[in-house]
């Protein structure tokens, strides 16, 4: 019996307004700015972040939203079906890259290795990459400076790879990684985002769930799941059943996530406002999009 599913369409009705705003709407060059303080063994004192940085605010509204509920087959899907899915919807995206969320970050990178695969995207494991900048074990990381430095240095990541066409994102999982704290969320909108959702030590209310929310698909799968090759495969084949049912409700989307990177992320997804706005401008002006 394959994994049991259950796949949450959603549309995002809620404005970031909804989300502490990132610190900067700019993407600096990472080799001039970052590059030089990530050699460093030591993780440097700006990413040391308070927590009240990262907490989502109690503000974001609850949503209702459409949702549609299926059960995997019990055979494992084929690799042709899940790469013939992958290159129609590779056209259809348009290069809009995809992340992954959720608290297993095993669950979020092998997923999103079947996707990179199915899609011909290319693929990032943030925990990978930030072991690689800092030059130390995330494991080492946390100890050292905690969750909120793990969140602190994974969003400069994720900030980076914002800019990016056809690639897939595994976010960090342990319920502290950028993906969980709302603050980093104007960058993820630029992706389409998919919450790998099997509960594990989360209770339904815990603070990282309202940020979760924010993705696009929302996949749930049974807590007792190996992440085999197959399973992954079997996963990823639901994950961009919903991507394609997103894609196809709006045929302006893909070109709406790029207008929203090209004016700097800055929170208005989904009803973007003016290039001249600001996160801090009044809420009411009108949309451009």
């Amino acid at each position: 019996m394959g994994p049991v599913c259950r796949l949450e369409y959603t549309f995002p009705r809620c404005n970031a307004a909804c989300l502490p705003t990132a610190r900067t709407n700019t993407r600096p060059n990472a080799a001039s700015r970052h590059a030089e303080p990530f050699r460093r063994r030591k993780v440097p004192g700006f990413l040391s972040l308070r927590s009240s940085e990262y907490a989502l605010r109690s503000r974001i509204r609850k949503r209702s939203l459409p949702s549609i509920t299926f059960v995997a087959s019990s055979s494992s899907t084929p690799a042709t079906d899940l790469k013939e899915l992958g290159d129609e919807l590779s056209v259809e995206m348009k290069g809009t890259s995809l992340a992954v969320v959720g608290d297993d970050s095993e669950a979020n990178s092998a997923v999103v290795k079947a996707l990179s695969s199915a899609l011909g995207y290319t693929p990032f494991v943030t925990e990978e990459t930030i072991e690689k900048l800092i030059g130390m074990t995330v494991a080492e990381l946390i100890d050292s400076e905690g969750l909120g430095g793990l969140g602190g240095v994974e969003a400069v990541v994720v900030r980076e790879l914002s800019t990016q066409v056809r690639t897939c994102v595994a976010t960090a999982g342990r319920g502290g990684g950028a993906a969980a704290r709302g603050d980093c969320w104007p960058f993820l909108f630029g992706f389409i985002s998919i919450w790998i959702d099997d509960g594990t030590g989360e209770a339904e209310d815990a603070p990282q769930r309202g940020a979760y929310g924010q993705s696009e698909i929302h996949l749930r799968v049974s807590d007792t799941i190996k992440w085999d090759e197959e399973t992954a495969a079997d996963v990823a084949n639901q994950a961009l059943q919903g991507v394609k049912q997103y894609v196809d409700s709006d045929e302006h989307l893909c070109g709406k996530k790029s207008l929203y990177i090209r004016l700097g992320c800055r929170g208005d997804w989904p009803d973007l406002k003016p290039p001249n706005w600001k996160p801090d401008d009044d809420e009411a002006e009108e949309p451009i999009a």
